[in-house]
């Protein structure tokens, strides 16, 4: 609260008969304030596991909340008490329950999203690949099929074929030579 403002001087009731209903409720609003203001954010934080500023944002929630309900209060100020400390600990409750319901803050850049592949993109790769091959002379085909798509090792790929490695390796090397100069270096 701020400690800035020097408190007014206290005055009894009876001491201004000529003050208004409105003045007489600040003077209302200013002894209750004076009064309950330390001990209530006292009470909260001990209630809750808020920083100060938070608590403090609480007191004033309540102490804006027994303004507005100033003419329900009775029994003066020291009978306002058990309403501040219910309406606190019930404004606590509702934001931790408020708090718990929302999902987690999250801070920083997102590096765990993994976004999903776009199936249209995997399909349109696999046809503009078929397409490329198909362009290749069948042997080439057939070697960068069995070691590329099948995965086999170039002497796995040579014992298929019939075909000594060093042939298995020049065959992969003018495939992919004669991608590069049909389809540019992204090949």
């Amino acid at each position: 609260m701020p400690e800035h403002v020097p408190p007014p001087r206290r005055r009894s009731r009876s001491d201004t008969p000529h003050l208004s209903r409105y003045e007489h409720d600040l003077w209302w609003f200013r002894d209750l304030r004076d009064t309950h203001c330390r001990p209530l954010l006292a009470f909260i934080q001990r209630i809750s596991d808020t920083d100060p500023h938070k608590a403090e944002d609480v007191v004033q929630e309540v102490l804006a909340r027994a303004w507005c309900r100033r003419h329900e209060l009775t029994g003066g100020i020291s009978g306002a008490r058990p309403w501040l400390y219910t309406v606190a600990r019930h404004y606590v409750i509702d934001a931790e329950r408020a708090r718990r319901a929302r999902p987690p803050e999250v801070s920083g850049p997102h590096e765990d999203v993994r976004t999903v592949p776009d199936p249209t993109s995997a399909v349109l790769d696999r046809l503009t690949v078929q397409q490329a091959l198909a362009t290749l002379p069948p042997a080439q085909r057939q070697t960068l099929d069995y070691v590329y798509l099948r995965d086999y090792t170039v002497a796995e790929a040579a014992q298929r074929l019939g075909v000594p490695v060093g042939t298995v390796k020049s065959r992969c090397h003018n495939a992919f030579r004669r991608l590069r100069e049909t389809y540019g270096a992204s090949a």
